[in-house]
């Protein structure tokens, strides 16, 4: 039994995508499993890694990419199916994305319809800033295994960066008609529509997520966001507050409670919150932007040039908020640090 569990735990460590990228589910269904691994029975056989699959299974998992491919391109041809999924996943990992694909295209060779070499293809492909040529080897993938999850992530990651929430809502929906209410599926379309503004569906659905995955903080912060658009501004404050207070380490949730009230002009406790998002995220410039802005209008002059200086270094547009510090320090009487905040927005703006 222990020679068993040992075998699982190896082949399962060496699931094509690692923890960093796309991964493997149970929700692909048995049908994705190739008609030749399976036995005369119907099921699949446990294949005993050979020593030379495990020497290069080690030298990946201590991340010595350069080491495994030179071995795998030394046997490549008596590779294993496996073997060469690794060739594969090795230049992907180490950012030999061309070679990578060259790899992949010898797996596809042999077996058009392997649904997890194409996938890589386009995987490969959108490092290399390639989309469009992305999006057909997703598709191919997906028109292989329906449900097949690397495949169909490649694809919303595409259509998200295009804004095509049409037909990300569309593959959320399709995949819950074929396998039920799962919570990433009710997490992505609770997201896709409050980005969309399709404000029915979003509370909707955000309400099913919530219950199915509780933890997710984004989920909450989507729910507070649509309430936000539909000018609900009670139940929109308490549902981010909720979220801020559930989840006091989502720079998000901070973020966006921040920012409703800092709208409603209560500055002390957006300044509160702006700090604790600056805090979780130091290189998020828009938790910077907000303590500077909180800051000023507290008179907290020190903590907002600081915060003013960080923000600059992401974006130049927020010099207009030390255009507008240093009127506030100016009514203020404090002209030293009207002098700072005009000086320091002339730096950010050029």
């Amino acid at each position: 039994m222990s020679k068993k569990i040992t075998l699982f735990l190896i082949l399962s460590s060496l699931s094509v995508y690692s923890e960093e990228e796309l991964t493997l589910d149970e929700e692909i269904p048995p049908t994705a499993i190739k008609k030749e691994e399976k036995s005369q029975n119907n099921t699949v056989p446990i294949i005993k890694p050979t020593p030379f699959f495990l020497e290069i299974s080690a030298l990946f998992q201590k991340k010595e990419y350069a080491k495994v491919t030179s071995l795998l391109w030394g046997k490549i041809e008596s590779l294993s199916r496996p073997e060469m999924l690794l060739l594969v996943k090795a230049h992907y990992q180490a950012k030999e994305y061309s070679e990578s694909i060259r790899a992949a295209n010898l797996m596809i060779a042999k077996d058009a319809k392997d649904e997890e070499a194409l996938t890589y293809i386009g995987l490969n492909l959108l490092k290399k800033n390639k989309a469009r040529e992305a999006k057909e080897y997703f598709k191919k993938a997906n028109d292989i295994n329906p449900v097949y999850s690397p495949a169909i992530e490649g694809l919303a990651e595409i259509y998200l960066k295009n804004k095509n929430f049409y037909e990300l809502r569309l593959i959320y929906l399709d995949l819950i008609k074929k396998i039920g209410e799962k919570p990433h599926y009710l997490n992505q379309l609770c997201d896709i529509n409050t980005k969309d503004a399709s404000n029915d569906a979003a509370i909707e659905f955000c309400n099913k997520a919530i219950n199915l995955d509780p933890l997710f903080p984004d989920n909450h912060i989507n729910l507070g966001l649509i309430y936000k658009n539909i000018n609900d501004l009670e139940k929109a404050k308490s549902q981010l507050q909720t979220a801020a207070t559930k989840f006091p380490s989502s720079d998000m949730a901070q973020y966006q409670y921040a920012l409703l009230l800092e709208e409603q002009k209560n500055y002390i406790e957006a300044y509160k919150h702006y700090s604790l998002c600056s805090k979780l995220k130091a290189d998020e410039e828009r938790c910077w932007a907000g303590l500077a802005t909180a800051g000023y209008q507290l008179s907290k002059f020190d903590e907002s040039y600081a915060s003013l200086k960080k923000a600059c270094l992401f974006n130049k547009k927020n010099s207009i908020i030390g255009r507008k510090a240093a009127v506030q320090a100016r009514n203020a009487k404090q002209l030293d640090w009207a002098k700072k905040f005009e000086k320091l927005s002339d730096i950010c703006g050029n």
